[in-house]
């Protein structure tokens, strides 16, 4: 009998290299690379490749996983890999041969890190700004990287709120940038707070991660000086709701922009004056000057001094203020003389005299004329006492007498102007002439210094009736002579 001894041997195969480390590699990017797998055995080895339940091994891919190796073949097996996480990585891979319980391990190690990236500054000074006023710096976002890189831009601490608006805007505050590409940015700065500025603007990359760099952002906000070349503007003599012009310059001592508004007039001192001033907001440039025109009105009598309040936009309290003084006055309405005199004027007619109005004023002037003692107490009449004049008018007032009596008579013409002090005018009259009023039969008025009685037959008696009345406040004796008889006597 023959005994044969001897050890069964399985497929015998190794990797060419059986530690691969591919470094660092960037975040979603695609690899590719290669290993060899070699039987060196006598006989023909079926392979395949086993994947370990980690994050990192499900992110690779291998072609082919399975195969045949003919004696003193090999095969390169293409590895592909794409990580969408990142950190390092040290995964085994298992190539299991059929018939031999070795396994056969592969190590691939490495570390999947983001994109490189940086902006062309370092920081971003705005310096001193004016507030309320617009600045700009404009740079670039670097991508160094081999692959796309999605940002995302913002200020931490920059929130509009219902107090203030957004200071800073960003321009685009996302979007992609291609490998080893560039995106040009803009920063947009309208400060509203004063004081000093110390922010930064976070890169958020997607797929990466937030706040992967941070520009520092620093600057003060100062508010610009200006004054007024008068700290008061004197309108003397002014007349009651007439509009006077005048300008007022104000100043800009700093060499930073400086925009302005006039504070609005108060409705309490409108009751005493108002005044309107155009432009009401306006910019000043550094160690500039602005003429604003104001229109300022009375609304009553007397002196006033009315506060024209300036400020700097974005700031409560006044930078200045202007005092606008004025002594306001009414209407001047001059006449042409203080007294009246009618002379000798006969009884028991109207007799007119007029005075001259002129109205010496730039607004209407509205009179009414009156005597101290009211009709019937008085000889005089205004046949029209109320009127208005206007600026630079002339006017007759006519003013009428009647008097009953042969008498002297005076009285006070009494001129009562709206806004204005009123004025006295002495009338004086001398009444001439008879009292006696004389009518015919049929009532028409009949002069006794003569009658009338028309041509008549001789040797017939004629005869005229006529009524005599005392129109006089005394009583009167009345003589009939016939001057002709007693001439003849």
């Amino acid at each position: 009998m023959l005994r044969l001894q001897g050890k069964g041997l399985g497929p015998k195969a190794t990797w060419l290299y059986d530690t691969l480390d591919i470094g660092d590699i960037f975040v979603n990017s695609q690899h590719r690379y290669e290993v060899v797998l070699e039987n060196h055995g006598e006989i023909c080895a079926d392979y395949e490749l086993r994947l370990p339940d980690s994050l990192f091994a499900g992110k690779f891919c291998f072609t082919p996983m399975r195969g045949r190796l003919e004696p003193k073949e090999n095969v390169p097996i293409e590895v592909r890999f794409c990580s969408d996480a990142l950190g390092e990585f040290q995964e085994t891979f298992v190539g299991q041969l059929t018939g031999q319980p070795a396994p056969l391990p592969l190590t691939l190690k490495g570390r999947v890190v983001g994109p490189s990236f940086h902006f062309s500054l370092e920081q971003i000074d705005f310096g001193a700004v004016s507030i309320g006023f617009l600045n700009t710096v404009t740079f670039t976002l670097h991508n160094t990287s081999e692959v796309p890189m999605r940002f995302a831009l913002r200020i931490p601490g920059d929130s509009a709120n219902a107090f203030a608006p957004r200071e800073f805007q960003v321009t685009p505050s996302s979007g992609a940038v291609l490998p080893q590409g560039k995106q040009k940015l803009q920063l947009d700065f309208i400060s509203y707070t004063l004081g000093k500025y110390d922010l930064a603007m976070m890169v958020d990359v997607e797929a990466v991660g937030p706040e992967l760099l941070a520009l520092p952002i620093v600057g003060e906000c100062i508010v610009p000086s200006i004054e007024p070349d008068e700290p008061s503007v004197d309108f003397g003599e002014a007349f009651l709701g007439h509009a006077y012009e005048t300008t007022v310059t104000i100043r800009n001592t700093s060499w930073l922009p400086a925009r302005f508004e006039v504070v609005p007039q108060d409705e309490a001192s409108q009751t005493i004056g108002f005044f309107e001033v155009t432009p009401q907001t306006g910019e000043i440039k550094g160690n500039g000057s602005i003429e604003l025109s104001c229109h300022f009105t009375c609304q009553r009598l007397g002196p006033m001094s009315l506060p024209m309040e300036v400020r700097i936009c974005g700031t409560t309290e006044p930078a200045f203020a202007v005092e606008l003084q004025a002594e306001a006055v009414g209407p001047n309405v001059a006449l042409t003389t203080s007294a009246i005199d009618w002379g000798k004027a006969t009884v028991l007619q109207h007799v007119v005299k007029t005075l001259t109005l002129t109205n010496a004023s730039l607004i209407p002037a509205t009179y009414h004329a009156m005597t101290r003692k009211p009709p019937p107490n008085t000889s005089f009449a205004i046949p029209t006492p109320t009127a208005t004049l206007a600026p630079g008018e002339v006017r007759e007032l006519e003013i009428s007498v009647y008097l009953d009596d042969c008498v002297k008579v005076t009285e006070d013409l009494i001129l009562q102007i709206e806004d204005a002090p009123e004025r006295t005018i002495r009338l004086v009259a001398l009444g001439v002439g008879s009292t006696i009023a004389c009518t015919g039969a049929s009532g028409e008025a009949t002069d006794l210094a003569s009658l009338d009685f028309g041509d008549h037959y001789s040797n017939r008696l004629c005869q005229m009736e006529v009524t005599l009345e005392n129109k006089g406040r005394k009583a009167q004796t009345l003589t009939w002579v016939n001057e002709i008889g007693r001439a003849h006597v």
